[in-house]
């Protein structure tokens, strides 16, 4: 509830561009949920009570700091009533239509939950919670950088700048990818040593559920922009009913194949079949909202080097992985040392592009001279 009043307030700091607060507030969020965590060894009170209150509390408090932020710095954030039809009647339609996408979204995700336990019970569905949370954990960290990037696209279209919106969409995709990539690889790799030191004992299937949450969280990055770029123009009636029924078709089709026998692991191999359809859907949308939009050129720049980028990753962190016979702290350091650097190599020759390198360069001779 606190969360839905709140939105208009984070969507005017977007709106404006102004994203530091974004990551002071996000420090004071993570610092008071520390203390919270530590409080909880020492309070001779129910803990898991306590923790409910406590976590309340601290969104309460960040939610009023928004708010006052928002309150003395944009005036558009004060209170008055209005009862506009030309204004309320389009933001309900686009509100209504993209509530039906994200509800179609919400029910994949749970119904297909509800679907694993019938079939294997409370066990699998732990497994399915852990590698929920480190997906959606890793893509909070590439989504905090989109959320940066979607304002100038909206702004490129309102300002009929296909092209810059197009270069935008474009380095959106390919940095989020990259972001995601560096994240995920020692994850995809080492995730039976890290869950190992995080859980102990981790549920049967735990390992490769994550496994397969990444990949479908790294995939659905690269394509995530095309959706700023639907929602920019404003019609997302079409996309919002087509992508709705492909999501919504994962739970007929994970029930139908878990009941004639399947392993737990079809559903992560329904989602990512789905979303090449999704992706096609989005595609679609956008060159039919945006005539101009270039879908060859799209797939080019942004598609094509970072499927490279990331074969070239992979190949290079599984030759490093496959030297070593046991898992130890050495091979999970070596694998994280040897996916960054690779990621970053992959990043600089192959996603930046010309410019881009010629930029950096500049920069970081910049810095030296100063030094």
């Amino acid at each position: 509830m606190l969360a839905v009043v709140q939105v208009p307030y984070n969507a005017c700091i977007i709106s404006h561009e102004k994203m530091s607060i974004f990551a002071y507030m996000t420090i004071l969020e993570v610092s008071l949920k520390l203390i919270i965590c530590y409080l909880l060894y020492i309070i001779p009170y129910d803990k898991l009570v306590f923790y409910g209150i406590m976590v309340f509390c601290v969104t309460v408090i960040i939610q009023y700091i928004y708010r006052f932020y928002c309150i003395k710095h944009f005036e558009e954030c004060h209170f008055k009533y209005v009862n506009d039809k030309k204004i309320l009647k389009p933001i309900f339609l686009f509100a209504g239509w993209d509530l039906f996408g994200n509800f179609s979204v919400m029910a994949r995700s749970h119904g297909v939950n509800v679907i694993m336990n019938m079939f294997f019970g409370p066990v699998i569905n732990s497994a399915v919670g852990f590698s929920t949370t480190i997906g959606t954990q890793v893509l909070a960290f590439s989504n905090n950088f989109l959320t940066a990037i979607r304002p100038p696209i909206v702004k490129a279209y309102s300002q009929n700048q296909i092209e810059k919106m197009e270069n935008l969409m474009i380095n959106a995709s390919k940095y989020s990818f990259s972001l995601l990539l560096l994240l995920s690889t020692p994850f995809i790799f080492e995730s039976q040593f890290i869950l190992n030191l995080w859980l102990k004992t981790p549920p049967p299937y735990t390992q490769i559920f994550c496994v397969y949450e990444l990949i479908l969280s790294v995939l659905s990055s690269i394509f995530l922009p095309l959706v700023f770029a639907i929602h920019a123009t404003g019609k997302i009636k079409v996309m919002s009913i087509v992508n709705g029924m492909i999501w919504l078709l994962v739970i007929p089709i994970t029930y139908y194949l878990l009941r004639i026998g399947y392993s737990p692991i079809v559903p992560y191999g329904v989602k990512i079949f789905l979303l090449c359809f999704v992706v096609v859907s989005n595609l679609y949308s956008t060159k039919r909202n945006i005539p101009q939009f270039n879908i060859k050129i799209y797939l080019t720049r942004a598609f094509l080097p970072s499927l490279v980028s990331a074969c070239i990753v992979l190949l290079l962190t599984s030759f490093v992985y496959s030297l070593f016979e046991y898992s130890t702290p050495f091979r999970f350091l070596t694998v994280c040392t040897v996916s960054t650097i690779s990621v970053c190599m992959t990043t600089y020759f192959i996603i930046f592009e010309k410019s881009t390198r010629s930029n950096v360069k500049l920069w970081i001779s910049s810095k030296m001279l100063k030094k």
